[in-house]
């Protein structure tokens, strides 16, 4: 891999990372597809200046999009793309220190976390109650609602 898409955001500041093979365009398209159709598609996609896939891109996203607005930052002017600007840095830094602390040349190893975009942005597990409901459907309650004294201490636990 030689190349790193770096997708953001602007309301969120949510940051998708994928390493690439190449600058071809239907690798950077393969993964902005992945985030449209998990998370929706923008109304605006502003590109900063690799013009060199940038027609691509637009034709193959158009064909599934044609409301996308896509525009291109000004050239050698990386001041007009400051959020991704920034964030390109600290991406730049947190893997120049991955690579560091690993010892390794392998750097797309650090873009991947093995977390979920949950325990990414909350830094904890996604608490799961589904266990713990079946165990209250599963009691013998005759009422709809109850007091957290009257529940049995297996379950009442689950509220501390």
């Amino acid at each position: 891999f030689n190349f790193i898409v770096h997708a953001k955001d602007h309301f969120t500041k949510f940051s998708w990372l994928f390493a690439l093979p190449s600058k071809e365009a239907h690798h950077v398209t393969l993964h902005l597809r992945n985030i449209f159709y998990t998370f929706g598609t923008p109304k605006i996609l502003q590109s900063d200046n690799g013009k060199e896939f940038v027609v691509n891109i637009i034709l193959n996203l158009k064909l599934n999009w044609p409301d996308l607005i896509i525009t291109n930052g000004r050239p050698r002017h990386p001041q007009s793309q400051g959020l991704v600007e920034r964030a390109n840095a600290v991406v730049q830094n947190m893997l120049g220190k991955w690579l560091e602390t690993n010892k390794s040349l392998d750097w797309p190893q650090g873009l991947l976390q093995k977390k979920t975009p949950y325990e990414m942005f909350f830094g904890q597990l996604v608490r799961n109650d589904h266990d713990f409901w079946l165990k209250i459907h599963q009691q013998p309650i005759n009422k709809t609602i109850i007091d957290e004294k009257d529940l049995p201490e297996s379950l009442a636990d689950n509220f501390n």
